[in-house]
Order: structure tokens, then sequence, then C-alpha cells
């Protein structure tokens, strides 16, 4: 196993994607004790549980019986829906930082800091270093040591702000 990767993800194609839940409380020989009604002390009707979910969850919660539940097909459709708009929006993102890139690069070669059009301002900041105080490093050491060997400073790149 030392020498096996573990994926931290596993992509699924949208065929691969599944169309049940799986109950894991049908195939168990010991079954969990019932939701409790906190106010009884009884084991929660599906009317009491339709209070805190939908009534088709509280179904699903209240089903020792059914190995596997089919996922209603608005979820799925929710599902896919989402799935597009991710990879759409990582796309538009991918191409407007592409679009920074050669506008920031544009504006340095010209060594411009603004440009305004009718639409849009486009601001160049410049690189510059800044300086943080390491406060956990301070609480550990005297009160009375001077701060400057706590500063430290680090590289900020340069960046484009585009307001419209």
């Amino acid at each position: 196993m030392a020498n096996r990767e573990i994926p931290y993800k596993i992509y699924l194609e949208e065929n691969e994607l599944p169309r049940q839940w799986y109950n894991v409380r049908a195939d168990m020989k010991n079954k969990p004790a019932p939701l409790l009604n906190p106010a009884t002390h009884q084991p929660c009707t599906l009317e009491e549980l339709s209070h805190v979910f939908c009534t088709e969850l509280a179904k699903q919660e209240l089903d020792d019986t059914t190995p596997y539940i089919d996922i209603p097909q608005e979820i799925i459709d929710h599902e896919e829906e989402i799935r597009n708009l991710i990879l759409t929006k990582k796309d538009c993102e991918e191409k407007l930082n592409a679009y920074k890139a050669r506008i920031l690069n544009a504006m340095e070669a010209l060594d411009a800091r603004s440009w305004v059009t009718d639409g849009m301002r486009l601001t160049r900041k410049l690189p510059t270093t800044r300086s943080s105080f390491s406060l956990a490093d301070f609480k550990g050491a005297n009160p009375d040591i001077d701060l400057e060997p706590y500063m430290r400073q680090s590289t900020v790149a340069g960046s484009l702000t585009i307001a419209v």
C-alpha cells in the first residue's frame, strides 16, 4: 500500500453518477434505535419528522427495509445544472485571468497606471512589499523585547482591478 496512491477525488462520467441512494439500515442485522421525539421520548412519527424534513426525506429516515431509494429526477436535474454552472464558471474565470494577464502586461509595457473607457476603469496595482506582525511569536517571547525582529516583509505581486 505504501507505493499506491489513494485518489483524492474520483471523477465519474455523467452516465456513472448514482441514480439511487443506498440505505445501509436495510442490510443491518442489528437495526439502530429509532429516532426519538425529544419531547415525548417515543419513536418519531412521519408527521413529526415532516416538520423537520420534507415528507420524502422523512419517509427515508424511517425506512429500515428498502436497500435502494431512487433519487428524484428533480434532484438529478439540479445536480446536472450545478455541475454545468461550475464548469462554465471555471471556464469564464480562466478566460478572465488570461485577459487580465494580457492587459496587465500591456499596461506594464506602457507604464500605464490606469485606463478609463466608457464602460470600465482598469487600474494597475504596482508590486510592493508588505510587513506583518507575528503575534504568536510575540506572545511566546518577553514583552520587553523590541518588536523589529518580529516584523516580516513579503512581496505582493502587482494586479489589475477592473471596475465596470
